[in-house]
């Protein structure tokens, strides 16, 4: 089995912040997932509530929070997803404005803000 391909950022929330590791997760188009715990630990404000297709074709409805990341040297305001699950995901909406590149062979990851954004 091979193991997950991860990268490093802080949330921030009325209550503090933590470092965690997420999958980087392609198929995923929102910003991030947290762990329902570490939500609570970290004050997360509660701001939507929608349904969430995953990956298995199921349907749920999923809590939405108001937090912020500090990703690649930048804070900016996001949208977290807060499950009942051990594991964060960070998706492309966060991932948007950078580059990825994967050496499958060595298992590492380079993730750096694209110099040349293109406009959607």
């Amino acid at each position: 089995m091979r193991n997950s391909l991860k990268t490093q950022l802080d949330v921030i929330g009325t209550r503090g912040r933590i470092t965690v590791e997420p999958v980087i997760d392609t198929g995923f188009d929102g910003y991030l997932t947290l762990p329902a715990a570490l939500a609570k630990d970290l004050g997360l404000i509660l701001w939507n509530f929608v349904e969430m297709k995953l990956a298995d074709g199921s349907v749920h409805v999923e809590f939405l929070f108001d937090a912020e990341v500090e990703f690649l040297g930048q804070i900016k305001p996001i949208q977290v997803f807060v499950l009942q699950s051990d594991e964060c995901l960070i998706g492309t909406e966060l991932l948007d404005d950078c580059q990825l590149v994967i050496d499958f062979p060595t298992q590492t990851v380079n993730l750096f803000r694209s110099t040349s954004k293109t406009k959607k």
